[in-house]
């Protein structure tokens, strides 16, 4: 898993521990450990994951695509990267994670992305989860763990939606 490392480009310091990483800490020892094979497992299949997740978030928001213009596949890679850390970071209880959302909320804002599209987004994010680990059978997530995935990521976009408007 050494692909998922904090990005300093996108690091801010907060002084105390983010909010929306409260309920990691309530993780039980395996539920922590599924939680980092899943974004192992994730990460392995980052490209297969990538356009899992694009196509199922455009086909639910088609007015999303327009937003991302023509990003080649190794962009949007670097996306989910991101995507990923922060997923890792909330995990980990970082103390940079809030501040970060709050600056990536703003410019989502900035660029367009309206309050509706998050939800789809982890949505998409989910199924593609599902998906790509399914295609591999001794990969694949249980449903507890696809429900930590998404408890993770909607804390996340709750902190972006909110600093973002919403």
């Amino acid at each position: 898993m050494a692909r998922i490392a904090a990005s300093p480009e996108t690091q801010e310091p907060s002084p105390a521990a983010p909010a929306s990483s409260a309920a990691a800490g309530a993780l039980a020892p395996h539920e922590r450990q599924a939680f980092l094979t899943a974004l192992s497992r994730l990460s392995e299949h980052e490209e297969a994951f990538t356009e899992s997740l694009y196509a199922r978030f455009f086909a639910l928001r088609p007015d999303a695509a327009e937003l991302f213009g023509e990003y080649s596949i190794s962009e949007r890679e670097e996306m989910v990267r991101e995507t990923f850390r922060c997923l890792l970071a909330w995990l980990e209880g970082e103390p940079w994670l809030d501040a970060n959302l709050r600056a990536l909320g703003r410019s989502h804002a900035e660029y367009g992305v309206e309050d509706e599209m998050y939800p789809p987004f982890v949505e998409a994010l989910i199924e593609s989860a599902r998906s790509v680990t399914d295609a591999v059978p001794e990969e694949s997530l249980d449903a507890s763990t696809l429900a930590l995935l998404r408890g993770a990521a909607e804390q996340i976009v709750s902190t972006m939606r909110a600093a973002g408007g919403g």
